[in-house]
């Protein structure tokens, strides 16, 4: 389990890559001309779309940079980040940058904090598809997202952490609105009941102050 998921959740990302090799091959069947080819942002970035969906799903509706899920941060605040930002044109290995092997599912909260933040000189290493980010990252005691031991005088993660605001109060109610949300779930009835009290008001303070 990594920062990005509470302990109720037990998902496993590995196979990200493999499905969106797959989604991204349906997608280019589809395309009768070859020079639109490998162009799968201007398909997956319709919210109505298959191909959207398909998409939110592989990365589990959540967050590839926090983690939030679509639950909390509905659908509406999710975009599709470049993780090569669009400025760059290309990937180091000539492909568009609007390839879906460059594209991730993110909060509007990361990819507008993130924005055209250069990450080609570290990519490999803090590519959400990589798996190298719950060993970057970590929640502390209080909850809070910190740079891991391992890391933590890294200049250029340093660069990232402080360019994704990880530090922010709002990552701490973010993420206890995450195990809030799975623990409404429980069978004892009037626990439950408080439970979704403390969610809901949680959340709507969360929706107008963040």
């Amino acid at each position: 389990m990594g920062y990005r998921q509470c302990e109720y959740e037990h998902y496993d990302y590995a196979q990200v890559k493999t499905y969106k090799n797959t989604l991204g091959a349906t997608i280019d069947s589809k395309v009768q001309e070859c020079v639109h080819k490998e162009n799968h942002y201007i398909k997956i970035k319709k919210k109505k779309s298959k191909y959207y969906r398909d998409f939110e799903k592989i990365y589990e509706y959540k967050c590839c940079y926090c983690g939030i899920n679509t639950a909390i941060n509905t659908t509406a605040l999710c975009e599709i980040d470049h993780f090569v930002n669009e400025k760059q044109k290309q990937l180091e290995n000539g492909r568009t940058v609007n390839h879906i092997e460059n594209l991730v599912f993110s909060c509007r909260k990361c990819n507008q904090a993130k924005k055209a933040f250069d990450t080609t000189p570290y990519s490999k290493l803090i590519h959400p598809d990589e798996g190298n980010l719950s060993t970057i990252f970590e929640r502390n005691k209080r909850y809070e997202i910190v740079i891991s031991g391992d890391y933590c005088e890294d200049t250029d993660i340093k660069k990232f952490y402080e360019k994704m605001q990880f530090a922010d109060a709002f990552r701490k109610i973010d993420y206890l609105l995450l195990n809030l949300y799975y623990m409404k779930k429980i069978e004892n009835e009037e626990f439950k009941v408080v439970l979704l009290e403390m969610y809901d008001k949680l959340l709507e303070y969360r929706n107008i102050h963040v």
